[in-house]
C-alpha cells in the first residue's frame, strides 16, 4: 500500500466519526507517532513542505 492509498484510506475513516473518536485517534497518532505532522511524514510520504500546501490550500478561510 502506498502512502496515497494510506492516506485515502485515513480520510475515509475519519469521515463521519464521532468527535470523541477522532480525539481519540490523534491522541494515538501523538502517542506512537509523537504528532499528527510526524505521522503524515513517516507513514504516509507527505513532505513538510507538501504538508504546507495542503494547509494553506484546505485550511484557509474563505
Amino acid at each position: 500500500m502506498n502512502g496515497g492509498d494510506e492516506a485515502a484510506a485515513f480520510i475515509r475513516a475519519m469521515v463521519g466519526v464521532s468527535r470523541e473518536n477522532f480525539e481519540a485517534a490523534l491522541d494515538l497518532i501523538d502517542q506512537r507517532y509523537g504528532s499528527l505532522s510526524a505521522y503524515i511524514e513517516n507513514q504516509l510520504g507527505f513532505s513538510r513542505e507538501e504538508q504546507q500546501q495542503l494547509r494553506t490550500k484546505y485550511l484557509t478561510a474563505e
